[in-house]
């Protein structure tokens, strides 16, 4: 099998993050978290089977919000 990559689709996938949830958390939750601490660009979409994705077109933003949650 063989399949075809969509350069601009894996464009603004980069710099995204695919994780799980340690416990089961509501999306929607997590979104209004994120943009209440200040990182409203960050879109939090809910994969299934406890997979979040989140994505930013600010560069290095997730990163940034995931330092924060760590002090």
């Amino acid at each position: 099998m063989e399949i075809e990559v969509e350069l601009d689709n894996l464009k603004q996938l980069e710099g995204s993050y695919v994780g799980t949830l340690k416990d089961f958390a509501d999306v929607e939750n997590i979104q209004v978290t994120l943009w209440m601490e200040g990182f409203q660009q960050i879109k939090a979409l809910s994969l299934g089977l406890e997979l979040i994705l989140l994505t930013s077109p600010i560069r290095d933003e997730i990163q940034r919000a995931y330092e924060s949650n760590k002090a």
